[in-house]
């Protein structure tokens, strides 16, 4: 199911767009759980489902939305015996994965594109085990028994465009990212495309943070944006510097981390989300049917795997003549949303450079 957007649409802290990993340490941990579902109608019952984890646990962030609604989810509604296992450390990511297939494992599921050698060569010394990459890329040739998982964002950028197009007064928005990299040009184009299909008048601003961790950074690239004249700019890189520029020049972010909505919520206008959590779940229940395939699966808006929504904290914190903007524009982002659900709109993959 995707998200409907309304004039009260909330959605749940847990789902976090992640643009870029940082991975440390060098341990792994162990932690075993068993199923306690049961029953023959459960597709995952009898199959041991273990997640190889390239984060940590406790992060409020992406990992833990994979723990809770993919691999807890998978236990609780599929009926799983799940297994939580850490590879913080590249070095050991293949071992990692080897001994969770010696271990018994029929599913085993990773992360991010760090894993893609290590999960390619694992999983072909083990054809009988099914194998996960969440947010990964086509394998060429296909492995039969892995199948990559990417995500639609540029949708939810589409989405967000089409508010930012008709609320904006200056008919400048900015679009920040934390590098200017083929998948991060389709999410701009996409932005840019939808906002100048319902003001044509728009010009999108690009600013290249060029990492995506350095808020201190993000934020002078953001203000500058600001400075520019954008008042409302699309986030795709650090966050936390890119709502204290919000705040500092009093514009409007649209960013991809729920969780921080509270920093400024008269400032924080949209969040466009990944569910990580939802697209893990998806793919472990395929996995532990008989018709499971390898190769690649891009999910987004029709799968509820990735979406836009105002936050209710703008709703009732915003300025009021922008909010009654913001409202106005709704049944407009709804549609477009039904409207990408149903085919009737294809948001073009567009990679060309802003």
């Amino acid at each position: 199911m995707g998200i409907t957007v309304s004039k009260r649409t909330k959605i749940s802290s847990s789902a976090f767009v992640v643009l870029a990993l940082i991975l440390s340490g060098c341990a792994s941990s162990n932690s075993d759980t068993s199923s306690s579902a049961s029953g023959t109608d459960l597709v995952c019952a009898n199959k041991k489902v273990t997640f190889v984890s390239t984060g940590k646990a406790g992060d409020k962030s992406v990992y833990d939305d994979m723990i809770s609604n993919g691999l807890d989810a998978s236990k609780a509604e599929l009926g799983a015996d799940t297994q939580y296992v850490e590879a913080l450390d590249p070095a050991v990511f293949e071992t990692t994965l080897t001994n969770a297939a010696n271990a018994g494992a029929n599913v085993i599921v990773s992360t991010f594109l760090d894993m893609s050698k290590p999960l390619a060569t694992v999983a072909a010394k083990f054809p009988d085990i099914h194998f996960i990459q969440i947010y990964g890329m086509p394998n060429d040739p296909v492995i039969p028994n892995l199948r990559t998982v990417s995500f639609r964002y540029d949708e939810a950028t589409y989405l967000s465009g089409i508010l930012a197009g008709q609320v904006t007064s200056s008919n400048i928005l900015g679009y920040e990212a934390g590098m200017f990299v083929p998948g991060i040009n389709t999410d701009f184009n996409a932005f840019k495309s939808a906002a100048t299909s319902v003001n044509p008048k728009i010009k999108v601003l690009p600013g290249d943070v060029g990492s995506f961790s350095d808020d201190g950074k993000a934020k002078e690239v953001v203000a500058n944006l600001y400075a520019k004249g954008a008042d409302i700019v699309q986030g795709d890189g650090p966050v936390v510097g890119h709502i204290q520029a919000a705040i500092d020049k009093n514009k409007y972010a649209i960013m991809g981390a729920p969780g921080l909505v509270s920093m400024s919520p008269k400032n924080v206008m949209g969040v466009t989300f990944i569910y990580f959590g939802k697209a893990m779940f998806n793919a472990i229940s395929d996995a532990c049917g008989d018709g499971f395939t390898g190769g690649h699966i891009a999910t987004g808006v029709a799968d509820g795997t990735t979406g836009f929504y105002v936050p209710e904290e703008f709703l009732a914190a915003g300025d009021p003549a922008v909010v009654a903007k913001v409202e106005a524009a709704m049944d407009s982002v709804a549609k477009a949303e039904e409207d990408i659900k149903s085919g009737a709109i294809v948001v073009p993959v567009n990679n060309d450079n802003p």
